[in-house]
């Protein structure tokens, strides 16, 4: 299936894919539904009829992922299924801006990369041979993978304000470091990272301690993220396990805590 992508942000500052299938517009159901508050995409997919969806495959940072896709009379079942009121506006929304803007020019404005993916790309080179910078980690144990599950992480908070896991990550990682491996907590220099604000001092760790980021992602921080992701972007939340591996060393399932767990400061 030939196709072109376009990333958009709604109202609420949520990712909402759309897909030119053959000169239709369809879009991408994961982003329907979180725009929608539908917890379920594969219950809401299952009252779709055949032909309102299909799926599309695209390269991601997590490996190639398949996207389910529906198409405009999907989008409006799935919208009139919708009771809440963030429907009527999402409604307003795609048919008073999307829809016009598509159909009269073929596209509705530039392609945009996601935020997280421009700091990436543009702080990749910037790290010293032999190293890792923290955002480099979180694009293959927390971006990529949500990606690859069907969720791609919002630009911004619930608030408005621009999401930087990285610093909560990189702060956390430090105070990890002290209270476990106490001889490791030197071992790194800076790297000037880039934002489209400022640029900074980032710390850079060697590639000898990529074990160490790994554990403390997997073991601490994924199990404990919840608090930072709750305010900011829920629907994370869901796919969580997924990020961690399938069996711990003990051959048992490893599983999230729950909400009452003690809260993670960021």
């Amino acid at each position: 299936m030939q196709y072109a992508l376009q990333v958009f942000e709604t109202e609420d500052h949520l990712q909402f894919r759309t897909f030119d299938v053959n000169g239709e517009p369809w879009f991408s159901l994961a982003d329907a539904c979180s725009a929608l508050d539908i917890k379920n995409a594969s219950d809401a997919a299952g009252r779709l009829d055949e032909d309102e969806k299909g799926v599309v495959q695209t390269d991601t940072l997590g490996g190639t992922q398949k996207i389910r896709i529906i198409n405009e009379s999907g989008l409006w079942n799935l919208v009139m299924r919708s009771d809440k009121p963030e429907a009527k506006r999402f409604k307003k929304w795609v048919t008073g801006t999307v829809l016009p803007q598509i159909r009269k020019t073929g596209s509705f404005g530039q392609q945009r990369m996601p935020l997280f993916l421009q700091r990436y790309s543009a702080n990749h080179n910037r790290v010293s041979a032999g190293h890792f910078s923290v955002i480099q980690v979180l694009a293959t144990h927390l971006y990529g993978p949500l990606e690859f599950a069907g969720h791609v992480m919002a630009d911004r908070s619930l608030d408005g304000k621009e999401m930087r896991p990285e610093n909560s990550v990189g702060r956390l990682f430090s105070d990890w470091l002290k209270r476990n491996h106490p001889e490791a907590n030197d071992q790194f220099s800076y790297y000037i990272h880039w934002t489209p604000q400022a640029e900074f001092p980032a710390r850079q760790y060697p590639n000898s301690m990529y074990g160490l980021f790994v554990e403390f992602m997997q073991e601490t921080w994924i199990p404990q993220c919840t608090s930072y992701f709750k305010g900011r972007d829920p629907g994370v939340l869901p796919h969580l396990p997924k990020l961690l591996p399938a069996n711990d060393a003990r051959g048992g399932m490893m599983r999230l805590p729950t909400m009452r767990r003690r809260k993670t400061s960021n």
